[in-house]
């Protein structure tokens, strides 16, 4: 048989399959438990008539008397110990019912008896009474028709009601399943509707508390992700257009320029105003790729790093640019999992980030505590506001005053920043240290393995030395 395609046929088919099964067997069951019954009861009625008669013949009556006058459904007869027939009903033949009566005294089915209907079955029980003529075999049979009776009439009862009950069964269950899965066909007809243009849409969801529900929650929860994404995505290229437009103008305008008019032209200056925009096309072409290769490939080559050497290095970058005193306070030895080159690049746009807004001091720290390397870039800039401390950290987002195109780079160090932090299993906000200016905090799980001992002698050599 072919298999149902939907949800809903093979649901009816495995439901409606369980249920025959059970009902087959149920049937049987019950068709054996009533055989045995009805059987159990003829040969508990057998047992109390073989009793009377037994209980007569101890008192002395005859075989004639102990029979009685008794008119029933059982076949009763008396056999001496030479075979010969004592007394029986009036219907019994005058040989004995059983040629070898059986040893253990229990019932038993017997066909074939001079009794009877040919072919008819019988409950026999047979036991010896001692009387005082001698022993004495009682010997009783009763017909099983009326138990074949009753089964003959509750078996097609049963072939009638459990189809009937089977069929009820399989409606119910497409019906139920059926409306069980609308909300399904809701959801699909709903998503099949839904285009890149209108991600604004939901699934409806079914004022329910099961799996259907929940699944409809899911799945506008990740609508809405996916709608926050493109959001996004289409901000950053609008920002990235706008942002490469500015040094391709300038390129543009100083080349036309210089062009219309070549003998009016300084060309060491136009010159250096092309590299400076080339270098400021090339820094934010760099930081596009980093973002991007951070987004889309979030899983980096793991090593073990000391954030120390890093932080030393750094140290000394900032300090060969002269522009700022530069201060070290402590580092500790902080070994933590992750891409050398991509933390490298974090502290890197973390230093920027200080040189550029500062004063007139930058300072950082180091502290390796509870399992966490804590990292703080101190400036004595004029600090970022509590309300902007969040949005810093947006790509091409610069603060007024102090973050301009000209002072405040490309916008996206800080975002590259947090990006990679985020991707080391870290965190990265903005606070405010004691010189009133801001501290940049990065905290990153530190390696429970330790870092090996000769390299951590050698980090903590090389800071010593630098210090």
């Amino acid at each position: 048989m072919r298999r149902p395609a939907t949800v809903r046929g093979r649901t009816t088919l495995l439901a409606t399959g369980v249920v025959a099964l059970a009902l087959a067997v149920a049937g049987c069951a019950f068709v054996l438990l009533l055989q045995r019954t009805l059987t159990r009861n003829i040969d508990d009625t057998l047992a109390a008539r073989a009793d009377d008669v037994t209980a007569l013949l101890a008192a002395g009556a005859s075989p004639t008397q102990a029979m009685g006058s008794r008119r029933d459904d059982f076949y009763v007869q008396l056999v001496g110990p030479d075979q010969k027939v004592l007394a029986s009903s009036s219907t019994e033949p005058e040989s004995p019912l059983l040629t070898v009566p059986p040893s253990s005294g229990r019932p038993m089915t017997a066909s074939d008896l001079p009794i009877g209907e040919e072919g008819e079955d019988f409950r026999v029980t047979s036991r010896t009474v001692q009387t005082p003529s001698g022993p004495t075999t009682l010997t009783l049979a009763a017909s099983l028709e009326p138990v074949e009776q009753t089964l003959s009439a509750a078996v097609p009862q049963l072939l009638i009601g459990l189809p009937a009950l089977l069929a009820v069964v399989g409606l119910t269950t497409w019906y139920m399943t059926g409306r069980a899965l609308r909300p399904v066909s809701a959801i699909r007809r709903q998503l099949a509707a839904i285009s890149s243009q209108d991600l604004a849409a939901r699934v409806p969801e079914p004022p329910t508390r099961d799996e259907i529900a929940e699944l409809a929650r899911m799945m506008n929860g990740l609508l809405g992700r996916l709608e926050a994404a493109h959001a996004q995505q289409q901000r950053f290229i609008a920002d990235a257009s706008h942002e490469l437009r500015g040094p391709l103008t300038t390129l543009r305008t100083k080349a036309e320029i210089a062009i219309a008019h070549p003998e009016r032209t300084d060309w060491p200056h136009t010159t250096t105003t092309w590299l400076h925009e080339i270098e400021r096309l090339c820094a934010l072409v760099d930081d596009l790729l980093v973002l991007a290769r951070t987004s889309d490939a979030p899983e980096r080559r793991r090593d073990d790093v000391d954030l120390g050497d890093l932080l030393l290095l750094e140290v000394e970058r900032l300090q060969e640019r002269g522009s700022r005193r530069v201060e070290i306070g402590r580092v500790d030895v902080a070994c933590v999992r992750g891409d050398r080159g991509a933390l490298g690049r974090l502290l890197h746009n973390l230093g920027a980030n200080a040189d550029r807004h500062a004063r007139g001091r930058v300072r950082l720290h180091l502290q390796a505590e509870d399992g966490v390397a804590v990292l703080d870039v101190d400036d004595d800039g004029p600090g970022i506001p509590v309300p902007d401390r969040e949005r810093v950290f947006e790509r091409f987002v610069r603060l007024d005053d102090t973050r301009t195109r000209s002072t405040g780079g490309s916008g996206l160090g800080l975002a590259i920043a947090r990006e990679l932090a985020a991707v080391h299993d870290g965190t990265l906000v903005v606070g405010t240290n004691e010189w009133g200016g801001a501290r940049l905090r990065l905290r990153l799980p530190l390696q429970a393995s330790g870092f090996p001992a000769y390299q951590a002698s050698s980090a903590a050599a090389a800071r010593k030395a630098s210090r």
